[in-house]
């Protein structure tokens, strides 16, 4: 009778330990998966989305004005989430529909080099939407627009003034 105990106890130990090592790899398995769910809200975190305040453009060239001073001042306002070319580009992108949307599909299909430079993607963008006579020198005047030793006050009105020439 001593052997069947013997034979259970063994199988005993057996099924013990087997617990044992399936309770330790669940723990593994549960740590990874707290990490890993870490990782992506850390991810979603950082990827760029379309504020509620940056208007969708479908490509009227009478809306362009509005359209990129909105994105210009979401970008000129520091949020840090948009560090890299690329990500701004795909911020600009992800608000497109309609004729606009067709337009840079292709580039995204062929991962075109004008997708990681965004004053590049930028001016392609404006000069395939606006409408034509567009004050020029105000632009370049805005983009080169320093306040220097200037007070505030005439650099702002100075660039109200070109964003008024440009954007209405």
């Amino acid at each position: 009778m001593e052997e069947p105990l013997e034979n259970v106890l063994k199988t005993a130990q057996f099924m013990l330990h087997t617990v044992q090592q399936q309770a330790q790899e669940l723990q593994q398995l549960n740590a990874e998966n707290t990490a890993l769910r870490q990782a992506m809200v850390s991810q979603s975190l950082n990827r760029p989305t379309v504020s509620t305040s940056t208007p969708r453009y479908a490509g009227d060239p009478n809306k362009l004005k509005e359209f990129l001073y909105s994105v210009t001042v979401y970008f000129a306002f520091g949020f840090t989430q948009f560090t890299q070319e690329k990500t701004k580009v795909g911020y600009l992108i992800s608000a497109l529909s309609g004729p606009a949307l067709a337009w840079v599909t292709p580039l995204v299909a062929a991962e075109d080099s004008l997708l990681s430079n965004y004053a590049a993607f930028f001016k392609a963008f404006k000069q395939m939407f606006e409408r034509p006579g567009l004050d020029a020198t105000a632009e370049e005047a805005l983009w080169d627009i320093q306040q220097g030793n200037q007070d505030f006050l005439n650099y702002l009105t100075h660039f109200k003034q070109l964003a008024q020439k440009l954007f209405g």
